[in-house]
C-alpha cells in the first residue's frame, strides 16, 4: 500500500479572501438589484420573478466565468495578486472556468473547513 502526502495547497488564506471579496461585491449588486426592481411578496420580501430574475444569471456568468476565461482572475483575485491557471499551468478557458464555478459550493466548504 502507498502512501501519498497531502500538500498544503498554496495561499488558500488568500484563495479564501478573494473568494470573500467576489461573492461581497456580488451579493452586494444581488441585493441592490432586488430591492430596485423587486416585488413585496405575501411575506413581506422582496422578489424578482420572470424576466426580471434573468440579469441575477446573467451577471453571475458575466462576473464569475466570463472574467476568469478571459481575465484568468475575478475582481478579487485582481485585488489578491492571485490568477486562475489549469494545475499545468495553462490557461483556462471559457469551459473550464464553467467547470470552475459549478462546483463552487463544494470549493468554498472546503476552504472553510481547512481554515
Amino acid at each position: 500500500m502507498k502512501f501519498h502526502k497531502v500538500e498544503y495547497k498554496r495561499y488558500v488564506k488568500l484563495r479564501i479572501l478573494a473568494t470573500l471579496i467576489d461573492y461581497g461585491i456580488y451579493f452586494t449588486l444581488f441585493f441592490v438589484y432586488v430591492y430596485t426592481l423587486g416585488t413585496k411578496n405575501d411575506e413581506g420580501n422582496m422578489e424578482v420573478t420572470g424576466l426580471l430574475a434573468m440579469p441575477v444569471f446573467i451577471f453571475w456568468f458575466l462576473y464569475f466565468v466570463v472574467t476568469e476565461a478571459v481575465n484568468h482572475a475575478t475582481p478579487g483575485h485582481d485585488i489578491c495578486k492571485l490568477v486562475v491557471l489549469k494545475s499545468k499551468g495553462d490557461e483556462i478557458s471559457m469551459w473550464d472556468a464553467c467547470k470552475r464555478r459549478i462546483v463552487d459550493p463544494i470549493d468554498i466548504f472546503f476552504k472553510v473547513y481547512l481554515l
